[in-house]
């Protein structure tokens, strides 16, 4: 078990090292901590993590390895799209009712994912990013269990680090 922001760093460079082939998965669970999964190839990571402000988090997370028959494929992958000024202007056009922003933002969504690295442009599309409210469906044997032990050493981290947001005040 590693720290969140850790496990992201990792995450982070293996996607400027290989940009294409990226899932993310992110949902809060009923205590309220945000759990997002990776999936790049077989390699799954998940990560629980909780709002300590609202630029900050602090979580824990893991890696794990997925069978081939366990690996959802969605499409398009997760990824960093440059958007460049003409693109932009459509944005800008399709929202004042002068073209389709479903037609723009599929276009982006078609072309491929880059490492931030190699983007120039002024602007990015992130994701998509699949955000559920129903908790993410398990792809793992035991993700109950892990999604436990993350969860009870989350809150561990908290106590530690920022008793304050746990207690009640008089």
């Amino acid at each position: 078990m590693e720290s969140a922001s850790e496990l992201k760093r990792k995450i982070f460079k293996r996607y400027e090292e290989e940009p294409t082939g990226w899932q993310v998965y992110t949902a809060k669970d009923q205590y309220g901590h945000i759990n997002t999964i990776f999936i790049h190839g077989k390699d799954v990571w998940f990560l629980k993590e909780e709002f300590i402000n609202p630029y900050e988090t602090i979580g824990v997370g893991v890696k794990d390895t997925l069978s081939a028959s366990s690996i959802p494929i969605i499409k398009p992958n997760f990824g960093f799209r440059p958007l460049t000024k003409r693109m932009m202007i459509e944005i800008i056009n399709a929202y004042e009712g002068k073209g389709s922003l479903k037609e723009i933002i599929k276009k982006v969504l078609n072309t491929n994912p880059l490492p931030l690295s190699d983007i120039r442009t002024p602007l990015i599309m992130e994701g998509p990013i699949m955000h559920t409210i129903q908790g993410i469906p398990s792809i793992v044997n035991k993700q109950e269990e892990l999604d436990m032990k993350l969860r009870i050493e989350l809150n561990n981290l908290i106590n530690k680090k920022y008793p304050h947001l746990t207690t009640i005040y008089y």
